[in-house]
């Protein structure tokens, strides 16, 4: 005779499951070959011209100049893709928040510029919030030697300011929006994007 034994409820220990835990993370693409769209937006004019003229009597020169500007702008594609890299932010604990903002204003308290003051805190939170670096065609592996998605880096505020200086103020804002949402906004993940993205609601709709 077998005997029924009820489950034993394991008691949920909040600290054992917080153990593998980890912040939020949000990640950005920003490029550094910011001449490129330029040309590539020059390419697409051309081409256009080109394009319009194709019911016209057209010479070998003229099929040439065409061919050579597609192979123009696909090499531009690629330099402008190669150019990339991937920064990986984090949220920061409230504590650490508090403790930089203490730690700057003590450093800066004399200054008389307020709002260049607010700027050096602004390379500071982000400088600490920047965890990691993905570039393109490169694969990265943690301290097991598993596959992991970026390298840790650890910069300082002047890196930042560097950056600042040569990515220009419309990615450096995507940056901030990047840590502005991993610090304040709730993580979640789109479950349905491979569907909505295989054509599965457009059919449905049509149904």
């Amino acid at each position: 005779m077998t005997e029924n034994t009820a489950p034993v409820n394991k008691p949920f220990i909040v600290e054992d499951w917080l153990l593998d835990a980890k912040l939020p993370h949000e990640s950005v693409d920003v490029y550094k070959a910011g001449e490129l769209p330029a040309e590539a937006k020059t390419i697409q004019r051309q081409l256009n011209v080109e394009r319009a003229l194709e019911n016209v009597d057209r010479t070998s020169a003229d099929v040439s100049r065409f061919a050579e500007l597609e192979r123009r702008y696909i090499q531009v594609v690629g330099a402008w893709a190669a150019s990339k890299i991937t920064i990986y932010v984090s949220a920061i604990p409230p504590e650490k928040m508090r403790e930089l903002r203490v730690e700057h204003d003590a450093k800066h308290e004399t200054m008389i510029d307020k709002a260049l003051a607010n700027e050096i805190f602004g390379y500071t939170l982000l400088a600490k919030c920047i965890v990691g670096v993905a570039e393109t065609g490169v694969e990265y592996t943690d301290e097991n030697g598993d596959p992991a998605l970026y390298g840790p880096v650890s910069w300082a505020p002047n890196t930042i300011r560097g950056m600042a200086k040569k990515l220009g103020p419309a990615q450096m804002s995507e940056l901030i929006a990047a840590r502005q949402t991993a610090q304040n906004a709730l993580p979640t993940v789109d479950a349905d994007f491979l569907r909505k993205n295989s054509g599965e609601d457009t059919e449905n709709t049509a149904a």
